[in-house]
Formats: C-alpha cells, structure tokens, sequence
C-alpha cells in the first residue's frame, strides 16, 4: 500500500491534493490532554480509523489494532480539514522509552516479540532498550502505520500522504532529539520498504539479520523488527523538505513530558 521513496527528491505535494486542505497533527500523550476537545475529537476518530483500517486490510475479527500505549503514545496524524472539522486520513504510533518508564509499561516491542515466542528479539530488543536506558539515549518505537481505506483510491492524495509518513518521522524525530529508534513494520503492505529508506536496518544478534516474525494478535501477520541509529539518510532529509509547508502549519498537541524534553534541549 505504502511504497518506498522515489530516487530523486523532486516530488512537491500535487497541487489538487494539497487544495483538499490537509492538516498535519501531532498528538503527545491524549494521557496529559484528554479535557481537552481537540484531543477528545482527534483521538477517538483516531482509534475508529484504525480499527476501520485493521479490518479492510483482511485482517481478522479480533485484531485489536490499539492498547494501552495509545494513550500515552505520539500520534502522527493527518487530516483532511472542512470547516474546523478533521477527518483522520492516515495515522501513525511513536512511542518513548521515556514515557514507557514513566507509565511503568514493558517497552511495547519486547511484549511482542515475548509473545511470539522469540528468544533471539527478545534479546536483542532487550539489550538495545538497555543500552539506551543505562547511557541515556533518547530511544523510540515507531508502529502503527494506518492508512483509510478509501485513500487508496485517490492516486494524488496517497501520493502526499505516502510523502507525509516519511516526512513526519524526519522532521518529528529530529527536532526532539531522538537518538534512535526501533521500527515494526507489516511485510504485506511494503512498510519494512519505507523504514529502509529512511535508514532503519533489520534488528540483528550477533553481527547477523534476524528473520520476520510472525505475530498471532496480529492474525498472524508477518512483520520485520528494524533498527535506526546512524541518523537519517541526506536524500530523506532533502525529500522531507518538500512536505515543511504541512509541517509549518501543523496542529501541535504538546505533552508534559515532550515539553520538558524540549526545553532541556534548549538549554544544552
């Protein structure tokens, strides 16, 4: 559904999608501002798009496409926008491994890949998220890449919705600070296509790749567990650029702990 960058970098958003008025939001934690409206409108709609997405893409009856880390979790969403009403479109999952401390929560990836029975990402997940908590590394887990089914149908708006997934995860990530993150990505739908161009590599043990899982609660989806750490590729940060117009004008929805975060940067 979601295909890999093009090789140049000369893809400004068409200009008959942008005129459906399109709106970037990111939504920290609906945890620290569930009073407020906005949040209460975005996240519920939200979760129907999810699970309205879950269901086209064939999955089973059951597959519950969101938990308890929703709540506490960045949300990368956008809307399409007609009369101080947004229609979620596309949405996407980060996830701190700050925010996992603070709310007491196992790191979202190690549940799953304990709950396939993995021992080889079990580990290598846990000595990656202990790592980055004994050093003080700003580590992050990116998932729930969900898309409206009728978008497909719509070549120029998939087009900058396609450009959107990578642009937010550059421009987001870089300016908090994230150091590097850990990536979940569904096979069937080519994301483990979009996490490579933007310098995720598959999770390794020992100096070598580790193979797809293949997760039951996700009807036994096969997945591939990435890795960034080396920053994001030139061409992916010049690509981004081409999306600062959405980025510029987005709906910014702070949480407590991303504002502190924030500031301690500043003053570094």
């Amino acid at each position: 559904m979601l295909k890999a960058i093009p090789s140049n970098s000369n893809h400004a958003p068409d200009q008959e999608a942008n005129s459906k008025k399109l709106r970037l939001v990111v939504l920290e934690s609906p945890y620290d501002n569930l009073d407020e409206k906005l949040t209460q409108e975005l996240f519920s709609k939200l979760v129907a798009l999810k699970i309205k997405g879950y269901r086209s893409r064939e999955y089973a009856y059951g597959v519950l496409p969101v938990d308890a880390t929703d709540y506490v979790a960045t949300h990368f969403i956008v809307c399409k926008e007609e009369n101080d009403t947004f229609t979620p479109l596309y949405g996407q999952r980060s996830i701190s491994l700050r925010r996992c401390q603070v709310h007491h929560l196992t790191f979202p990836l190690l549940n799953l890949a304990q709950s396939c029975k993995s021992d080889q990402h079990s580990e290598a997940i846990r000595d990656i998220v202990g790592r980055c908590e004994k050093n003080g590394v700003r580590l992050s887990y990116e998932s729930s890449v969900t898309i409206h089914p009728d978008v497909k149908n719509n070549p120029e708006l998939l087009k900058t919705i396609r450009g959107l997934l990578v642009a937010n995860v550059v421009l987001y990530h870089r300016s908090v600070g994230t150091e590097e993150m850990l990536g979940l990505a569904a096979v069937k739908f080519k994301i483990d296509r979009v996490f490579t161009q933007l310098g995720f590599e598959t999770i390794k043990s020992n100096g070598q790749d580790l193979t797809n899982l293949i997760v039951p609660s996700y009807d036994n989806a096969e997945v591939k567990v990435m890795h960034h750490k080396n920053g994001f590729p030139k061409e992916v940060i010049e690509y981004s650029k081409d999306y600062l117009s959405y980025w510029n004008e987005r709906i910014w929805i702070r949480g407590d702990l991303e504002s502190e975060n924030e500031e301690k940067l500043k003053a570094a």
